[in-house]
């Protein structure tokens, strides 16, 4: 529950071209697991959407502002097992799968890897859009 005048914040995730982190996972999945289902795209990946449904809720003052932040990864298999850490999609893939299936699918994911990793590893960014707005204070 907001205090009345207290601020909300509100994170989504900007669009996969702007998640070179994430994007590099899903690439790697299409190659390597063809059959496995796509992401879909998700909702409030662009800021006025995103200004425009707070506002449409009755926030004031709403402003949308990108966020990005950056991870280094040394080799594909630092990356993978980052990614599955850190990210529900492929948590939930490994999940799916079960132990036995998860190696095998593991060989083929780090084969769609490697060249895309180069060997001196690699920063990767992802960008979430920060939407803040304030709940009106009660009439008084």
């Amino acid at each position: 529950m907001l205090a009345p005048g207290g601020p909300a914040l509100i994170a989504t995730w900007a669009p996969i071209e702007r998640r070179p982190v994430m994007k590099l996972a899903f690439e790697a999945v299409a190659e390597a697991l063809p059959s496995f289902p796509r992401p879909a795209k998700g909702d409030l990946q662009d800021p006025a959407d995103c200004v425009r449904e707070m506002s449409a809720a009755g926030f004031e003052g709403v402003q949308c502002r990108p966020f990005t932040a950056s991870i280094r990864v040394s080799s594909p298999e630092e990356y993978l097992w980052l990614i599955v850490r850190s990210a529900a999609p492929f948590a939930v893939m490994k999940r799916k799968l079960g132990e036995a299936a998860w190696r095998e699918n593991e060989a083929r994911l780090l084969e769609a890897l490697r060249p895309r990793i180069p060997a001196t590893g690699m920063e990767l960014s992802a960008e979430a859009l920060m939407t803040v707005g304030t709940w009106p204070a009660r009439p008084g």
